[in-house]
């Protein structure tokens, strides 16, 4: 959802943050629903100070998320300053404009009939959220599994990138290691959820492709393994590309 930040606004919200940017504002709850606001970007879902029904506040910063906390609400908006050139962020924007968010990829020309393609995730100090793992493949089926803490030795650390590419902050928290490493033991399974695919047309005629969005808090210290299984009947290629943040 958006909110444009523009003098003498009004818009239901509901319980899914929102950003208004180009303050300072002027904000009022007609209710029926208790809204909470903060400055900052919240850390969760109960991050913020209260502004009940009827009630008003001025807001000197140039930005606030707004989101109720029960029933929708309606809050009633203006710039203080006038009319603004004021835009929407969403959360996700603001991750990637502070330089939270990153990515890594890996892909295997040919997978064989039952093999696996799997990546070890090494969070290190802090919290991290796995946001999404997107799978294409050449196979009519694929397996998607997510482990907790597995037993493993070799590979090679694979390169991952900020998508803020003019972030100059510290590195990610998350190392990642592919090019094979060799799993003694999976760990405590967390998902497995199987996709199948289509004819696609071309030489090979299989197509498989699936975006997981997760947003899964993963904790500190811990290691993890992304693992995808070939469940087709004949080897083939396949691209897995991950997205987290730093917390």
């Amino acid at each position: 959802m958006q909110l444009k930040g523009m003098v003498r606004m009004k818009r239901t919200v509901d319980t899914e943050w929102l950003q208004l940017v180009g303050g300072p504002f002027h904000l009022r709850n007609r209710g029926p629903g208790n809204v909470i606001y903060n400055t900052g970007t919240p850390a969760d879902e109960g991050d913020g100070i209260l502004l009940g029904k009827d009630d008003t506040v001025q807001i000197g910063a140039s930005a606030v998320w707004v989101r109720s906390t029960n029933l929708p609400s309606v809050i009633a908006y203006q710039v203080l300053a006038g009319v603004n050139e004021s835009a929407t962020v969403s959360r996700r924007e603001q991750a990637v404009a502070d330089g939270r968010v990153y990515a890594v990829g890996g892909s295997d020309a040919d997978v064989p009939t039952g093999q696996t393609f799997d990546f070890v995730m090494s969070v290190g100090a802090g919290i991290a959220i796995l946001k999404t793992v997107h799978i294409q493949a050449q196979l009519s089926q694929f397996t998607f599994e997510l482990y907790r803490s597995p037993s493993w030795s070799g590979g090679g650390i694979a390169q991952t990138r900020n998508l803020n590419d003019n972030y100059s902050g510290s590195d990610s928290n998350v190392a990642f290691t592919s090019q094979e490493p060799v799993i003694a033991s999976a760990g405590e399974v967390l998902m497995s959820q199987s996709t199948y695919g289509a004819d696609a047309g071309g030489s090979s005629g299989r197509y498989c492709e699936q975006v997981y969005n997760l947003g899964m808090i993963l904790r500190p210290e811990t290691e993890y393994l992304l693992r995808v299984i070939n469940g087709s009947g004949s080897g083939g290629g396949m691209t897995v590309d991950v997205e987290w943040s730093a917390e």
